[in-house]
């Protein structure tokens, strides 16, 4: 039964491509799905959260969690048995899209929703403790923000940084995490730094222009 889950996709992918209208293929439709699909996963993480507080001897006491690794990270994410990375990623990519994608300008006028939007996906972001889905966002922050460079932008880029310090301090894994890349006399000791430089002298990438 395993082995005819996995391989199913093999036959039903090209069924639902070849039967689906062409009209379903514009790049607005495709990315319309792709953020209401995140969105959907995004309340059902919080809908677990809450349904296992509630489900608590002490709500009260139990709701103190919220910030840390026990609704945090692979914890936040167990009704879809995922990387927490992965799903940040693409949330990352959504908030890119609805930022800079035309499709959604007329979107962008509807202030409320349109900053809600952003506000819980960002938020989703940091609760999935991924430091690569943090990195990617700011960086993408930086280059809008920056590439505008005006009074307001830069006002604005600073603000976004300033919550983003005291979000990451109120989740404390996440806050640990980020800590355990430098160590305070300056050094790497995040734990896939030898890893990956073995990788690179083992194949003799070190010097390769390239790479």
């Amino acid at each position: 039964v395993k082995l005819v889950i996995k391989a199913s996709p093999l036959l039903l992918f090209p069924l639902i491509l070849f039967s689906t209208s062409v009209k379903s293929y514009k790049t607005s439709n495709i990315f319309s799905a792709l953020i209401s699909g995140t969105i959907v996963t995004i309340l059902i993480c919080w809908f677990r959260i809450i349904w296992d507080i509630l489900s608590k001897r002490d709500p009260i006491d139990q709701a103190g969690y919220f910030f840390e690794w026990i609704y945090t990270d692979f914890n936040l994410l167990k009704p879809f048995n995922t990387h927490p990375s992965y799903v940040g990623v693409l949330v990352v990519l959504c908030i890119i899209i609805l930022m800079k994608h035309k499709g959604f300008e007329e979107f962008r006028k509807e202030k409320v929703l349109y900053y809600s939007l952003l506000l819980i996906q960002t938020f989703f972001i940091l609760q999935t403790n991924s430091r690569i889905s943090l990195l990617c966002l700011l960086l993408f922050l930086t280059v809008h923000f920056i590439s505008k460079f005006s009074r307001k932008s830069i006002l604005q880029y600073v603000s976004v940084l300033v919550v983003f310090a005291f979000s990451i301090l109120k989740f404390d894994y996440l806050n640990s995490k980020l800590m355990a890349i430098f160590s305070p006399e300056g050094d790497v000791i995040l734990d896939r730094y030898p890893r990956w430089l073995s990788i690179l002298r083992e194949n003799e990438l070190l010097g390769n222009f390239w790479i």
